[in-house]
């Protein structure tokens, strides 16, 4: 029988309640933390599983380190989580209930592993998010600068800033450039990602990094995944509009420029563009659909390993 833990990470500790026990277990969220958790439960004989809300990074070094002690580890989303509290009758919310409520979480639904990620998507990710933030940074600098300071040492002071943060961004895409071409899988993606009219090299990137199922999911769970499935909302008599919601809010802001540029180069989604507007959906509506258009035939791309001439060939996705 498999023993359930469900682990409450927050920076500094890590709450513990286990299914096998049914009792707390508290350890510090450290490398030493960690060790003292592998050794309580290596005595049991039995599998055992983790249940983990996704926190972004404190859950990381947890993650690594009971992954290679042998332990199944599920990240959920913390959403999800506090859905089934509610609905579960944990009310209340401090770290011992939530390690508790994990716990009956993994009991009560199936989860699935999910694998820690490579040494390669880790540094890609930190790229990723180091380039975001300096962009946020770059735009806010812009903003200052139009609005004309009186003082000559301010704007000098914004416009220099502005020159170490267009070298830094510079810098990072060529990292992350040389990154991605020597690892041997990501650049085989890249050259079939990229030879889609419209996609660029950012783009590429941020799809390799934030959704690696895109060359394992079917349609359906892709256009989940990224939060461009219309969900429909209908009750007896009621038929409400259908809305997106959820989903990897990284990989939808990264595909909203190129699928304004696919729109004008990109002869399939420019005609699945004109049919729906000439049908009279709403801009954005047709944008979304525009992007799931996209994931799906990249996708397909990816498990035929076909670049877009060859795939533009085969039957329609």
């Amino acid at each position: 029988m498999t023993i359930i833990l469900g682990i409450d990470v927050s920076k500094y500790n890590l709450d513990v309640f286990d299914s096998h026990s049914q009792k707390y277990h508290k350890f510090s969220n450290t490398s030493d933390g960690l060790e003292k958790l592998v050794q309580h439960y290596k005595s049991l004989n039995q599998p055992k599983k983790v249940i983990m809300e996704s926190t972004a990074v404190y859950q990381r070094l947890s993650h690594k380190t009971l992954e290679q002690a042998g332990f199944e580890v599920c990240l959920i989303n913390p959403y999800k989580s506090r859905c089934f509290a509610k609905s579960a009758g944990f009310l209340a919310k401090t770290d011992k209930v939530d390690a508790r409520m994990l716990c009956s979480y993994g009991q009560r639904v199936d989860c699935r592993t999910t694998s820690y990620p490579s040494k390669e998507h880790e540094e890609l990710d930190s790229l990723l998010s180091y380039k975001t933030s300096l962009n946020d940074e770059r735009i806010r600098y812009i903003n200052q600068l139009e609005q004309n300071h009186a003082c000559d040492y301010v704007q000098t002071s914004i416009q220099k800033r502005l020159k170490e943060l267009n070298s830094l961004l510079r810098e990072l895409e060529k990292r992350i450039e040389n990154l991605i071409n020597a690892h041997k899988e990501m650049y085989k993606k890249r050259e079939i990602l990229e030879s889609v009219p419209g996609v660029g090299k950012g783009t590429v990137a941020t799809l390799l990094c934030y959704l690696p199922e895109l060359d394992k999911a079917n349609r359906k769970e892709v256009a989940v995944l990224v939060g461009v499935a219309p969900l429909v909302c209908e009750s007896g008599q009621f038929r409400g509009r259908a809305m997106i919601k959820g989903g990897r809010a990284h990989v939808r802001k990264a595909l909203y420029m190129p699928i304004l540029t696919c729109i004008r180069k990109n002869e399939r989604i420019k005609d699945f563009y004109q049919k729906l507007k000439d049908q009279g959906k709403p801009t954005k509506v047709v944008l979304t659909a525009c992007m799931r258009k996209l994931l799906i035939i990249l996708s397909h791309m990816l498990k035929t390993k076909t670049l877009w001439m060859a795939h533009k060939t085969q039957t329609t996705c």
